[in-house]
């Protein structure tokens, strides 16, 4: 794949959906690609207090104010649409018949690229950002993932690959190479384990170096200092240290219970990462 032509945008809050909608759009720019924009609607936590007339009416309440955030999510693809014509389309779910993901998930799975702002809550194991977990693991598509603190800009110009040999992290590589391939001369580092790789001599990340280049992709390999448990705090300084703009990486290649004891570069990123994150399972 070398272009992303079908690109959907989901959002949550209304106060990040124009920076979203406008990301996604200027990717579509550059390959004359399509946005799909929709509302993912949060699942309701009903209150097992809660009975008869004073549970409808609660029930009541919440749809109201999914749907009135459904309303001010549109408004803000409309303003950022305005002139993309027919390369963008808003897709209407009622939140009263899917209060979940479900929808979403369809969609990912037949677009090239789903972008997504990352969730007001940290996501951790027992407090988990459903709809994005859901994206990364079900969709079978890359998920970018928006830190929603800076403005839809020309994403990258600079770019750090995390790379440890995994499927997750080669699955990821493939799935950013519309941007690995237009990112400018020089400006693409992998970052991998402080260590050799099977030739016993170079570092892990050279094979897949080698591999880029014959794509036409020039990048760099930077080690970490040494291989820790968690290498997450790692990964997020190094990408730092490096002025990218976009960080690549597999997504939980362990299980998630093992990444909450353990702790998770998957995790960490999601939710510490200060520049958009693009991920694959």
């Amino acid at each position: 794949m070398n272009s992303y032509k079908t690109i959907l945008a989901v959002a949550r809050d209304p106060g990040k959906a124009k920076a979203l909608f406008a990301q996604a759009l200027e990717l579509a720019g550059r390959w004359n690609g399509h946005v799909t924009g929709m509302y993912a609607a949060p699942p309701i936590a009903v209150h097992p207090a809660l009975r008869g007339r004073q549970l409808d009416e609660w029930m009541e309440v919440r749809v109201r104010e999914q749907s009135e955030t459904a309303a001010k999510v549109k408004a803000a693809f409309d303003a950022t649409s305005r002139n993309a014509g027919g390369n963008a389309e808003w897709r209407h779910e009622d939140a009263a018949v899917t209060p979940d993901t479900r929808r979403s998930l369809d969609f990912a799975r037949c677009a090239d690229i789903t972008l997504i702002c990352r969730s007001r809550s940290d996501s951790d194991f027992m407090d988990p950002d459903l709809a994005l977990e859901d994206l990364l693991i079900g969709s079978g598509r890359p998920v970018l993932m928006l830190p929603g603190t800076t403005a839809a800009g020309s994403l990258g110009q600079r770019i750090a690959i995390a790379w440890n040999g995994s499927r997750e992290a080669a699955r990821a590589v493939h799935d950013a190479m519309p941007l690995l391939i237009t990112a400018p001369p020089g400006s693409i580092q992998i970052i991998c384990p402080g260590e050799t790789g099977k030739s016993g001599m170079l570092p892990v990340g050279a094979d897949l170096a080698e591999s880029l280049s014959r794509h036409g992709v020039s990048a760099r390999v930077e080690t970490l200092d040494k291989r820790h448990m968690n290498a997450g705090p790692d990964v997020l300084a190094k990408a730092g240290e490096l002025g990218a703009d976009l960080l690549v990486m597999g997504a939980w290649g362990h299980t998630r219970l093992r990444e909450f004891v353990l702790g998770g570069a998957t995790d960490t990123a999601l939710r510490e990462s200060r520049i958009p994150v693009l991920m694959s399972h």
